[in-house]
């Protein structure tokens, strides 16, 4: 009896643990899962900026297939008017639809009326998973815009069109008030500023062809992402073809680039903030904004490229000399 009673105290000395060596171990588990974690966010992270490249790869190609069928690259919008900034009709988020295996909902799409009608609304609504980077926020839902002639919400994407560049005179490309006639007519403003899709149907601004750039297409912006943490009503539309929600141009404000986040911005663009940081572009990529270039390749963009190059690449025939970005 003696023997076994010893055998059992030693049992439980050899398989207890005390309160100390549980704390070391809890530790240990601790440091591990902290080392870890970091890992596994940055796969993540990674994962998410793969698929949304990959979705700018496949915009990108819808839009040259576009142009291989149409002899054009589609339109930012189709503008029936010069004085009323609502009389837009398509975009080119939804011109593309045939050629991203949508062509279903394209036809419910009615050209012959505005944008904004309620016959489209179906349509602009419609949540589209390609329209979407995985690492934007609040995109599952239609949102309300704050433009008043879209009575209903639409659905938000995270990629914008490049429009082209602009100086202190902003005049911007996807908006006919914002650009004068002589600015359009006149070759050295349009070769200077004009970007690869933007407002048509006015004063004889047509779209571009491919012909037409000649800055090269492996030097041209065409799509770029855009994300904000704020004013969500503010963020990337793909449908939307009034003015800034689906089309964004590059300018010297260096809070326009790079910065997820529309509020902070317009405390850093004092003059025209509203407008300007309207059409930025920015990421939650801590590797930068995904752009897909004419050519069809896709690279990420860091929010501190030098606004010279960053605004020369927004241009399909500006004439700059562009290197190292």
């Amino acid at each position: 009896m003696v023997v076994l009673r010893s055998f059992r105290r030693r049992a439980a000395v050899c398989l207890g643990f005390t309160l100390v060596e549980l704390l070391v171990v809890i530790a240990i588990i601790g440091v591990l899962v902290a080392l870890l974690l970091p890992a596994v966010q940055a796969a993540r992270e990674s994962a998410r900026r793969m698929k949304c490249n990959n979705n700018l790869k496949q915009l990108g190609l819808a839009v040259l297939n576009h142009h291989d069928i149409h002899g054009t690259l589609p339109p930012g919008a189709i503008n029936a008017s010069n004085t009323v900034a609502s009389r837009n009709y398509m975009n080119w988020g939804v011109a593309i639809l045939p050629l991203i295996e949508q062509q279903a909902l394209f036809s419910q799409y009615d050209n012959t009326k505005e944008n904004w009608h309620p016959s489209n609304n179906a349509v602009i609504a419609t949540r589209l998973v390609g329209m979407i980077c995985p690492s934007d926020v609040n995109m599952s839902q239609p949102i309300k815009i704050e433009a008043s002639v879209y009575t209903q919400p639409v659905a938000p994407g995270s990629y914008k069109a490049v429009t082209g560049s602009y100086g202190s005179n902003a005049l911007f490309w996807d908006y006919p008030l914002y650009f004068t006639e002589a600015a359009n007519r006149l070759p050295a403003a349009d070769n200077g500023t004009r970007g690869p899709i933007h407002c048509t149907g006015l004063m004889g601004v047509a779209p571009v062809r491919l012909a037409m750039v000649t800055d090269g297409t492996s030097n041209t912006f065409l799509i770029g992402e855009y994300s904000t943490k704020t004013r969500h009503e503010r963020k990337a539309f793909w449908g939307v073809s009034y003015t800034f929600y689906s089309l964004g141009a590059c300018g010297p404000d260096s809070a326009t680039r790079g910065l997820p986040d529309h509020d902070i911005c317009s405390t850093f663009v004092v003059t025209g903030n509203f407008n300007r940081c309207n059409r930025a572009f920015a990421s939650f990529h801590p590797a930068g904004m995904g752009f897909v270039f004419l050519d069809g390749h896709v690279q990420n963009i860091q929010g501190n490229i030098a606004f010279n190059i960053w605004q020369s690449l927004a241009t399909v025939a500006g004439g700059e000399t562009i290197s190292n970005f």
